[in-house]
């Protein structure tokens, strides 16, 4: 095959067809989605998404990481800032029970895991080195300073 037969065929291929309809190429206006609930009431009654970071809002402790405190009512926490919901489940065959609340400016995630009937705070988790005890012990620390500590 010569290029004499392939330059008519491409020159076809790239002609514009004038028979074309303008409704073809018009442009459609999609409807915007409608607003969630979560965003409606984000807007009618803002909290704050992020935990402040204030004195012991880092610290690990025996009841709990910063704000997140064992037997808290997790309505309590909702006025320290947002909880957000999480698919997350305690136990293996269990109902979804995680929340998760973020400290600080860096954001760093705490884990919670409620009590469904109570309606309160059953354990605080997270693997963020953001969080530390009073002896400077955390994610990330060495088995010795572990043990030192």
């Amino acid at each position: 095959m010569t290029l004499a037969f392939w330059l008519p065929l491409a020159q076809a291929c790239n002609r514009v067809d004038s028979t074309q309809n303008a409704a073809d190429t018009a442009v459609v206006d999609v409807p915007e989605p409608p607003e969630s609930v979560a965003a409606r009431q984000q807007a009618s009654n803002p909290l704050p998404q992020i935990c402040p970071r204030r004195p012991g809002s880092t610290l690990i402790t025996t009841k709990g990481i910063g704000q997140a405190q064992i037997g808290m009512p997790l309505a309590d926490l909702n006025k320290l800032c947002a909880v957000r919901d999480s698919a997350l489940r305690e136990d293996e065959g269990q109902p979804a029970n995680g929340r998760a609340i973020s400290v600080g400016e860096g954001s760093a995630p705490i884990l919670i895991f409620v009590d469904e009937a109570k309606r309160t705070i059953r354990r605080a988790a997270s693997g963020d080195p953001f969080f530390r005890t009073t002896s400077g012990v955390g994610v990330g620390s060495t088995v010795g300073e572990l043990r030192q500590n």
